[in-house]
């Protein structure tokens, strides 16, 4: 099967592309990480995230605030 094949099957069944799948699977693990109180950094470097603004432009598109905002609206 070609990698093309496979990326038509795998939206038609998911709904989203591999890589969509992976980054989604990526950024609810970084949520829970912020949830635990790991700091913004470390949760982008563990995750491999190629830097910081990398990490905040994907978890905002996600949630709709910053990875900062989130973790300052669970202390409030």
């Amino acid at each position: 099967m070609s990698k093309y094949h496979f990326i038509r099957l795998f939206n038609q069944q998911f709904g989203m592309t591999p890589h969509q799948y992976v980054l989604n699977c990526r950024i609810n693990r970084a949520r829970q990480a912020l949830e635990m109180g790991n700091s913004v950094f470390d949760t982008a470097v563990d995750l491999g995230f190629a830097d910081v603004s990398h990490f905040n432009r994907k978890f905002k598109r996600t949630f709709g605030i910053t990875p900062r905002q989130y973790q300052r609206q669970l202390v409030t």
